[in-house]
């Protein structure tokens, strides 16, 4: 199927009987017919492994985890979180985050996003930041992701001070891949995704479930995704549709309401 699975078609497996794959550096480059792969010209001298009753599959690559750092909509764990994490040393908190990793990678992960959020406290920013990069030679690639969480009725200056301090300065050491914001319909996070696309630093955003306006801000400011949808409307969905940025659904985090994610979206 050359075109993105929607509806019913997300069913089809693509079961290949007597199927094989060729992997080049942890990469698969083909599937299909044994025979077929066999007789191709970059399977020559290939090492033929025998996955016979087994499954090979891509590793998970899981884009939204709050690993090392609380989501924004508790504000008291994110409070706790930033007192343990002036106290606690760099060594204990590498610990304590690769026990989490080791755990992940045994279950299939290969990939992982993780949100940081510390503003406006630039040193537990960095310190946090410092462990994710020291566990990036471990069981899995770690991608670490700067998420601000935006007071309610956020003034515009409260976003222009950090987008002139705190975001150069873990964007210039190279600490973080995306620039995310907690979802507050306004012009403060306008402010900050704007000034993301000016730094050339790929966005995201956080809908904590609710939808409004914040998909069409994530395809205006053509973010990579947006993340924790689980409601949208038909005119949302076809902004979507029209655009590069991806749906992340949680279907855990819709668990305590009474809205889902529809099927087939």
């Amino acid at each position: 199927m050359k075109r993105p699975r929607r509806g019913s078609d997300l069913g089809d497996l693509g079961i290949i009987t007597d199927g094989s794959l060729l992997i080049r550096d942890g990469i698969v480059i083909e599937a299909g017919s044994t025979r077929r792969v066999e007789n191709l010209a970059a399977a020559r001298g290939a090492i033929e492994i025998n996955a016979a009753g087994r499954v090979v599959m891509p590793g998970f690559v899981d884009s939204h985890t709050h690993l090392v750092f609380p989501p924004p909509s508790d504000k008291a764990q994110r409070q706790d979180a930033l007192r343990a994490n002036r106290s606690s040393t760099t060594r204990r908190l590498q610990g304590m985050a690769r026990s989490w990793f080791d755990a992940m990678a045994r279950h299939g992960t290969t990939t992982s996003e993780v949100k940081t959020g510390c503003y406006p406290d630039l040193v537990a920013e960095l310190k946090l930041l410092r462990v994710l990069l020291a566990l990036r030679i471990e069981p899995l690639d770690i991608i670490p992701s700067f998420l601000l969480n935006l007071p309610s009725g956020a003034a515009l200056n409260y976003v222009d001070h950090l987008c002139r301090t705190f975001l150069p300065a873990i964007r210039s050491r190279g600490m973080i891949r995306f620039a995310d914001v907690a979802w507050e319909e306004g012009p403060a996070a306008l402010r900050y995704l704007e000034s993301a696309r000016e730094m050339g630093l790929p966005r995201k955003v956080h809908a904590a479930g609710t939808a409004s306006g914040a998909i069409e801000a994530a395809v205006r400011y053509r973010a990579v995704s947006v993340d924790h949808i689980e409601t949208a409307s038909l005119r949302d969905a076809d902004l979507l549709a029209g655009s590069s940025t991806i749906a992340t659904l949680l279907p855990g985090g819709g668990c305590g309401g009474k809205r889902f994610a529809p099927r087939g979206c």
